[in-house]
């Protein structure tokens, strides 16, 4: 073999090992591409999942502050009312106790002894007499020549006794959260005419207006039929104001609880009908009629505070005898939630989670971002699902 040969021979089998180490590096170059590319789409699902997983946790944290808020709030609302209540309770005791005391008095009156008289030459000064003011004057007299606090102030046992009754609402503090209930924070005004508190204005110095105490009184009945609480008293012990021509007015202030239906199938959009119905306890239509304020059949909302939550608008009310033979009055609330807060805390998360989901797809089967993207998804949609749980109020009982 001639030099020429050998060269050319070796020649080939060089530009043969050169082309194989081109397309080795080519081939290592591109697995190294692919490499970088899917650690980096990793790297940007973990902080996504990571993202969207402390989100939730604040969103947990911040509702869980709110419902313990929400219940330290009604407790001492409750412990409030409670201590007023034993308040009441008291009192009437003690005026009890008062009572028996000066009829034990009258009963056995206290025998004096008489002793003989001292002549002596000591003055003895007489006794100064406190002179009575026109309106203690008369608050006396009224309280003396009141006959009872247990019959009617009528004249003719036959005739029925008008009470012209008004309602405002000054605050709706919550609907549903503690079961099918809503409380609200009312004024009742009760106006009638009492024969027996009838004076004459020149007699007591031109005054025409005394404030007396509720319990001195008759007072109607006109409680809350649909009532929804524990508690035995829902009202604050004020004093009822007294025209000299017999007309009363009586304002007591009420937080209530009232019996409301929920339906919650448009949540958090939802919109319900709440009733507060207002009857007296023991009169039929035939002692006592209730007819409304001015003959105004509307709740008064010019007191009403805007709740942050609820949207609420009055219909008219209705009057109505019950098969009973009862006067009714019945005051219908429409009332909306605002939905806007729970379109932050739960709409748009699961929007956010279903267009995580759609990116799983999206993934390599081999890559170890997807089983991480889908347990976080799995996690956030967990948290959603308590979050629901606890905003939403009872169900509607079919």
């Amino acid at each position: 073999m001639c030099y020429y040969c050998h060269y050319l021979a070796n020649d080939k089998s060089n530009s043969y090992n050169d082309d194989e180490d081109d397309e080795d590096q080519y081939v290592r170059k591109d697995i190294k591409y692919r490499r970088t590319g899917s650690c980096r789409l990793a790297t940007i699902l973990r902080l996504i999942s990571i993202t969207i997983f402390f989100v939730m946790f604040n969103i947990t944290i911040v509702l869980s502050q709110s419902s313990q808020n929400q219940q330290n709030r009604d407790q001492s609302s409750s412990k409030i009312l409670e201590l007023n209540s034993r308040d009441f309770f008291t009192s009437n005791n003690v005026n009890n106790q008062g009572r028996q005391q000066t009829k034990t008095r009258q009963n056995f009156p206290i025998k004096t002894s008489q002793s003989p008289t001292i002549n002596s030459t000591v003055s003895i000064p007489p006794a100064k007499t406190k002179r009575l003011t026109h309106e203690k004057r008369l608050i006396r007299d009224l309280l003396n020549n009141y006959p009872t606090i247990y019959a009617r102030p009528i004249r003719n046992i036959s005739q029925s006794l008008t009470i012209q009754f008004g309602l405002t609402l000054t605050q709706l503090f919550d609907l549903g959260s503690t079961g099918q209930k809503m409380q609200t924070n009312t004024w009742k005004t009760l106006i009638w005419q009492d024969m027996n508190l009838v004076w004459n204005p020149s007699d007591y110095g031109g005054l025409a207006t005394v404030c007396l105490p509720a319990d001195s009184i008759w007072t109607p009945d006109i409680v809350l039929y649909n009532y929804a609480d524990e508690r035995l008293k829902d009202w604050r012990d004020i004093s009822a104001v007294i025209q000299n021509t017999g007309d009363i007015l009586y304002v007591p202030a009420t937080m209530q609880f009232s019996v409301c239906f929920l339906d919650i199938t448009k949540f958090p959009y939802d919109l319900h009908q709440c009733s507060l119905l207002y009857r007296s306890w023991t009169y039929d239509h035939t002692k006592v009629m209730l007819a409304f304020k001015e003959n105004i059949p509307a709740m008064d909302m010019s007191s009403y505070l805007n709740s942050n939550e609820w949207k609420v608008v009055a219909l008219p009310a209705v009057k109505s005898i019950t098969p009973d033979g009862f006067s009714l009055l019945t005051y219908t609330l429409n009332i909306q939630r605002k939905g806007g807060l729970y379109g932050y805390i739960l709409i748009l998360p699961c929007l956010l989670l279903s267009a995580a989901t759609m990116v799983v797809f999206w993934i390599p089967p081999e890559s170890p971002a997807k089983m991480i993207l889908t347990v976080s998804i799995f996690s956030g949609l967990f948290l959603l699902l308590l979050l629901l749980a606890e905003s939403i109020p009872g169900m509607k009982n079919n």
